[in-house]
């Protein structure tokens, strides 16, 4: 994280209209497509990816799922397009250090400011997700996905 880069991804992050266009450089699938049954995502290194595989285990890939865009820009979207969206919310401080580790260039104080931007951008769409803290999805997996399948009726998929 630069600070340019952290000052174009709040310009970017504010609507869908704007990231459609940097997705395809971040070699993402575009945001606006709806070709998914549940979207599973969160600030990065929040355990989205280890969330989505086992989603799509436990439902033997009977349940499209879309993971790894880390942009609130995108869940704000699946919640307007009436889709399931999980949120993992991982400790602020295990996820900066986390990403600090994993992008050795980035800096702390900027890795914090992009956390706490993050969950801030969906406070307006917050009552609509599926919140899940990290701790939870990796100690009781099953329970989490359980629920995640009777709050939006996945039942008859797998889930």
């Amino acid at each position: 994280l630069t600070p340019a880069w952290s000052a174009g991804r709040r310009i970017a992050w504010r609507g869908s209209e704007t990231y459609r266009f940097v997705t395809p450089m971040r070699q993402r699938l575009d945001l606006l497509e709806a070709n998914y049954d549940i979207l599973v995502d969160g600030f990065p290194r929040s355990g989205n990816a280890r969330a989505a595989t086992y989603i799509e285990i436990s439902t033997m890939s009977r349940v499209a799922v879309r993971t790894h865009y880390h942009i609130p820009v995108t869940l704000r979207r699946v919640v307007g397009f009436g889709k399931p969206a999980v949120c993992l919310i991982r400790n602020a401080e295990e996820a900066v250090l986390s990403w600090t580790i994993f992008r050795p260039r980035s800096l702390v104080d900027l890795a914090f400011r992009s956390y706490v931007q993050y969950h801030r951008s969906l406070r307006s769409v917050a009552v609509d997700l599926f919140i899940v803290p990290l701790a939870a999805m990796l100690h009781r997996m099953p329970v989490v996905v359980e629920a995640v399948s009777v709050r939006y009726g996945l039942g008859d998929r797998g889930l």
